[in-house]
């Protein structure tokens, strides 16, 4: 049998950390640096292993026809950059940690977990029309509580029951919709009509832009939850991209599989899931939640500036780890109501990805990734 070859066209600079190490058609790598203007092209059938590492992209990447692998025991292996990142398929087998997105990402045929998940951090995950998701469960799957989506855009016919790349939405239009994009995310809804939400929500938007009535079928899992009671979960609708919230119930529901379905609904808009007696409790959203920080600038050269904006005084500890897990940088601080500059200096830091953390005393955290140049 004939060995498939995996090559590398430079314009500049290729920068690997650790070792690539072509194996007939797998190649394996601690983790990639691509700087601009350099380019890695992989042809054919390949299988590319990142372990305990990331990938930054700065240049351009030709993986339309690879399979791209994260495994390994590090909690946190990064997509990083400023580069376009479009692979064929994504495996994630991390057995005790998370790949986290710091750039938007496009799937040609599939996103397989294994072990371990993907943390959206505010991006967007692009799944093209023949793209699907396997393998998510309550151990493995995607997550994102803090931002970012999920997007599929397909042709939905009427009549058919699809569920567009097993993103977990199964519908029935009665009338075709032609052209229609489907969004899922990971972030609690809050409303004084919803009170709080479960940690997952649909938006349907078809590109005629018209009412229509369909049956659907919300899947979420377990872990989603939000201390909800499933048996009392119901649906709700918003049309105002999330501000106002009306309930919209259930026709059947089956916490046994995870689904909840609703015929003879009105769409398009927004739709979660939560329960009615929510009503009677007092709704605030988390710490982590009520508050937004950036680091400038980024890349970082020896100094970076924390800007934390948040409504009320806390205490709160800032770190830096690099893709190893290990802790660079830890300190504790008092941020007070509005905005915060907290300086860290990364001078003699090895140039490649870092995650800065806010972590606050009730352990509800924050983190945001950064290039050390």
């Amino acid at each position: 049998m004939k060995k498939k070859s995996i090559f590398f066209m430079f314009s500049f600079l290729l920068l690997i950390a650790g070792t690539l190490s072509p194996v007939a058609n797998r190649c394996i790598a601690q983790s990639i640096n691509i700087s601009p203007g350099a380019r890695l092209n992989a042809y054919g059938n390949i299988s590319l292993a990142i372990d305990n590492g990331g990938i930054i992209n700065r240049g351009i990447i030709n993986l339309d026809s690879a399979t791209v692998s994260f495994t390994g025991t590090n909690a946190i292996s990064t997509i990083n950059g400023s580069g376009k990142w479009i692979v064929n398929r994504i495996i994630i087998n991390k057995a005790d940690g998370k790949v986290q997105l710091a750039q938007p990402i496009t799937i040609l045929q599939e996103l397989q977990f294994i072990q371990g998940n993907i943390e959206l951090n505010k991006q967007t995950i692009i799944l093209d029309k023949n793209a699907v998701i396997t393998g998510e469960s309550n151990l493995a799957g995607i997550t994102g509580t803090l931002g970012g989506k999920v997007e599929i855009t397909v042709q939905l016919l009427a009549g058919q029951t699809v569920n567009p790349g097993n993103i977990g939405l199964q519908i029935t239009p009665v009338f075709s919709l032609g052209t229609t994009t489907i969004t899922r995310g990971h972030q609690v809804q809050y409303s004084k009509t919803l009170g709080r939400s479960i940690n997952r929500y649909y938006n349907i938007i078809p590109s005629k832009g018209t009412v229509f009535r369909a049956k659907i079928r919300f899947n979420y899992l377990d872990r989603e939850m939000n201390t909800l009671t499933e048996t009392n979960l119901q649906l709700y609708n918003s049309i105002d991209s999330g501000k106002v919230w009306m309930r919209r119930g259930y026709s059947t529901r089956n916490p046994s599989d995870n689904s909840l379905e609703m015929i003879n609904l009105i769409v398009p808009g927004y739709f979660t899931l939560s329960t009615p007696d929510i009503f009677k409790r007092e709704i605030i959203p988390p710490v982590a939640e009520r508050f937004s920080f950036q680091l400038l600038p980024n890349p970082v050269h020896d100094q970076g500036m924390l800007k934390i904006s948040i409504p009320e005084n806390e205490s709160a500890e800032i770190a830096v780890v690099n893709m190893e897990g290990k802790t660079m940088i830890r300190k504790a601080v008092i941020l007070t109501a509005g905005i915060n500059s907290v300086s860290i200096s990364t001078k003699g830091f090895a140039g490649g990805s870092y995650i800065a953390i806010v972590k606050f005393k009730n352990g509800e955290s924050k983190q945001i990734s950064f290039i050390k140049n």
